[in-house]
């Protein structure tokens, strides 16, 4: 399912939903047909400190026609804090859950404790079995204590038992809100402080105050549509007038953790299409998410509907092993020269853009660009590869590039080696970024695969062209100088 470039009015998205996978009720893919049967076009799956519900998530959404965001909630020690659009396999995201969940367990341990000193015996065992296949939390316990008939729902055990002040309360060991701040945000992903009004209320915080603290740390917006109890109504109106002043967006999700379990209910609140638009605006620079929209916007621009709708049908190519795989565990080079030597642009044409070699060619001679020669990559993956290690070092969307490279050579086969780079003199004026969007639009159709190797998945490929930005020239050209692509006019 294509990524969705734009939402209408009228569009409602429910952006904190809980799955079996933290503390809810119902599986990822029984919360997508719960979604559309009420009306919804998008949904965030946002699981206490795992990811795990969110991949079969967008599966269900995929089949069934709803779009699913990617997504997290952490609770830090001064508020809860959601993460919309992050990268799932962030390993630093990935790395900060796993402790999140361990001390989880730790706390829930010690509420069983409490509860045991109070005369309420739960049995862990039972409390793991109503937690699979997530881990057990204080929410299970709550859920145990309802089944037991110790208390009428969730929120009454809350209150009742488990709750700030109640007899089984157990401070969490919770990280700090920078710490959750900054994990979403390495990951791609966009902040939103959940429920503000109980904490800001519970606390006796200064609304202006709480709302510049969040600003500060980069955080977008806050749930404040509308509030989930009337008492609250007072806090979360001066909320919103104080998240005003600090751009912060006012935001909404129901928290829904099962029919039955609490009082909130999917889909109630939501927010409309317009909001998810500006969210979407609002993705970082190095979000995955957004160079999916990109390249959603570039076709779209190009292909009918239906081939739009088409494009995004992935084949699955199943290889048994990657031709010089032993590409990922190339060592960044250290010696680089300070300044480097004078280069000149050029342009890199990957093995998927061979047969458009021609047209690159008359473009930047229509262009003025007088081309000055060429050099053949018989070793292509391995310039891709200092390429990108060069732009941003050895992270796992990196290995994800130099994986489509390695697709690629195996889908042209004998065609691989003839990659070159094509070398040119600009004439005065020239606009490489301009001529780069032209050379771009002109190689053809993005093609997707799905690509299965040992345990590297890749949803996405491209055929490839790169050509330097103008303050990139002289560093690409030194790397490819060391890789024995020289320019033609240097002299021995």
């Amino acid at each position: 399912m294509p990524p969705r470039l734009r939402f209408d009015e009228g569009e409602r998205a429910d952006l904190h939903l809980h799955s079996h996978h933290s503390d809810g009720l119902h599986s990822p893919e029984a919360l997508v047909r719960m979604a559309l049967d009420a009306g919804l076009v998008a949904v965030a799956i946002t699981d206490h400190a795992t990811t795990a519900g969110v991949v079969p998530a967008c599966q269900a959404g995929a089949r069934l026609g709803l779009h699913v965001l990617p997504g997290v909630e952490l609770n830090s020690a001064d508020g809860d804090l959601l993460g919309l659009w992050i990268d799932v396999h962030d390993p630093d995201l990935q790395r900060f859950l796993a402790a999140t969940r361990a001390q989880r367990t730790t706390r829930t341990r010690r509420v069983c404790e409490r509860l045991a000193s109070q005369g309420i015996a739960l049995s862990w065992t039972e409390l793991e079995a109503l937690a699979s296949p997530g881990a057990p939390m204080r929410s299970h316990a709550a859920r145990l204590l309802v089944a037991r008939g110790h208390c009428t729902d969730v929120d009454e055990a809350f209150q009742r038992w488990l709750g700030h002040g109640a007899p089984a309360w157990v401070p969490g060991r919770a990280p700090s809100l920078e710490a959750c701040a900054q994990a979403i945000q390495r990951a791609g992903g966009l902040a939103v402080e959940a429920h503000p009004m109980f904490h800001v209320a519970r606390y006796g915080l200064d609304p202006d105050q709480r709302c510049a603290q969040l600003a500060a740390l980069g955080v977008c917006g806050l749930e404040l549509l509308p509030p989930p109890q009337r008492r609250l109504a007072p806090t979360a109106e001066a909320l919103a007038q104080a998240a005003g002043r600090q751009g912060l967006l006012a935001l909404g999700g129901s928290n829904f953790h099962g029919r039955g379990q609490t009082r909130a209910r999917l889909g109630e609140p939501t927010v409309g299409g317009p909001t998810l638009a500006r969210l979407q605006a609002m993705l970082p620079a190095h979000s995955c998410h957004r160079g999916a929209f990109g390249r959603a916007t570039w076709r779209a621009q190009r292909l009918s509907p239906d081939e739009l709708e088409r494009s995004f049908e992935p084949e699955t190519v199943v290889l048994d092993r990657l031709h010089r795989s032993d590409l990922l565990a190339i060592d960044p080079p250290q010696d680089r020269p300070t300044p480097y030597p004078q280069g000149r642009p050029f342009v890199l044409l990957g093995p998927g853009a061979i047969g458009r070699q021609a047209w690159v060619r008359a473009q930047l001679e229509a262009a003025g660009a007088a081309r000055i020669g060429a050099a053949t990559g018989h070793d292509y993956p391995r310039v891709a590869w200092h390429l990108y290690e060069m732009y941003g070092g050895r992270r796992p969307r990196d290995a994800r590039d130099l994986l489509r490279f390695e697709l690629d050579r195996h889908l042209w086969a004998d065609q691989a080696a003839r990659c070159c780079a094509l070398y040119y003199d600009p004439p005065t004026g020239l606009d490489p970024v301009a001529l780069k969007a032209t050379l771009r639009r002109g190689i053809g159709r993005m093609r997707f695969y799905r690509l299965v190797v040992g345990e590297l998945r890749d949803t996405s490929f491209t055929s490839f062209l790169h050509m330097p930005d103008p303050e990139d020239v002289d560093r690409e050209c030194w790397h490819l100088r060391r890789l024995g692509m020289a320019d033609p006019r240097d002299k021995p």
